[in-house]
């Protein structure tokens, strides 16, 4: 009867420590992918409404995607909010659909990238490295 309730008790402190170990792992690794932030880009001309920017190589940038100019000389102070109406070649441009201060050439887009397309819970390696860890002392508490 001792031995049975040992048993028990080691295999719900293993489960137990493997999940706290996957939590911890999990938060961990979307603290790293949180500080990614957002790309700047060039202004290459401002006017009234309509801004064009220089983007590069840059593949995910999609019409419809939301983005701010800042002020660099003044700690990103926010100039206005943009959204992407075209994305041509290595240009894009952009309406302005909310404006704080009028946009110079000197001021700067941010605009942040889409996040990643989510995968399956069971394929986090966090998930089997805390079943096998919690296993493993389960197994370790049992004898």
């Amino acid at each position: 009867m001792k031995i049975r309730l040992g048993i028990r008790l080691g295999i719900r402190l293993g489960v137990r420590l493997g999940i706290l170990l996957g939590v911890l792992l999990g938060t961990a690794t979307a603290t790293a992918s949180a500080q990614q932030g957002a790309y700047r880009f060039e202004i290459a001309s401002a006017a009234d409404s309509l801004v064009t920017i220089n983007v590069g190589d840059v593949s995910w940038l999609k019409p419809g995607m939301y983005a701010i100019a800042v002020d660099p000389a003044h700690r990103d102070e926010l100039v206005a909010r943009l959204r992407v109406k075209s994305v041509n070649g290595k240009s894009a441009a952009c309406v302005v659909t909310g404006q704080a201060t009028p946009i110079t050439m000197d001021d700067v887009v941010l605009i942040e990238p889409p996040p990643p397309a989510k995968s399956h819970w069971y394929s986090q390696p966090a998930v089997w490295i805390s079943l096998f860890i919690g296993v493993a002392i389960g197994a370790m508490a049992k004898h």
